[in-house]
């Protein structure tokens, strides 16, 4: 696998060299307000395009591999600062695609008191959505509790739009013990998301929202 690394915030190109023979696809991790365009050669001409990815979408594409260097084409508004996109050639298909949900400014909530919070789930831990946001909210404490006396593990995720953002990656809780995690804001269709996990875990989520 080749991977690179794109800090961006104006529209720009950059030529790079992937070695010929080991690569047949092309994985655009594209979280940025620019459109990407690949180029066989240091060409610009539509005959020579390898693929195109547009602003906040994750998509594979085949790499048909006769040229050993890529022209990266990114266009845009200016942007006040470097946003990042991540480029994979690798081997197989990674069968990725998707889009992403652009930056919006929004007006900061009013204060909230401590009155207002309650609890928003309790249970035991299984693999799938923990909760589902049907409008914005705010979890304030989540506590997962392993009450038993051999050791537990979880991977848990913040999904928004079928993107999963890890947010505890295996972590193993000891026996007899709490796990404690704070401040999470969820938008309206995001979900707490349990990947996997080991024994028998108990969580309780406490904040405000619906």
């Amino acid at each position: 696998m080749v991977r690179m690394f794109f800090d961006v915030n104006r529209t720009g190109s950059r030529i790079e060299r992937i070695p010929r023979g080991f690569y047949n696809y092309i994985t655009i991790y594209n979280n940025t307000r620019y459109d990407f365009t690949l180029f066989k050669g240091f060409s610009t001409s539509i005959s020579d395009l390898i693929g195109a990815c547009p602003a906040y979408t994750l998509i594979t594409i085949p790499h048909d591999d006769l040229s050993d260097t890529v022209n990266f084409v990114w266009e845009g508004d200016t942007s006040p600062t470097n946003e990042r996109c991540k480029i994979f050639f690798t081997e197989y298909n990674l069968g990725l695609v998707g889009e992403f949900r652009p930056p919006q400014i929004s007006p900061l909530p009013p204060p909230v008191s401590a009155s207002s919070d309650r609890r928003l789930f309790g249970g035991v831990v299984a693999t799938g959505n923990v909760i589902i946001a049907s409008t914005r909210f705010t979890i304030r404490s989540l506590y997962l509790a392993n009450n038993t006396a051999t050791a537990a593990s979880i991977t848990l995720s913040h999904r928004q739009n079928l993107i999963d953002t890890i947010l505890l990656p295996t972590i193993p809780i000891p026996a007899n013990s709490v796990l404690s995690l704070g401040f999470i804001a969820l938008e309206s269709g995001d979900s707490l998301f349990v990947n996997n996990f080991t024994g028998t875990i108990n969580i309780s989520i406490y904040g405000e929202g619906v």
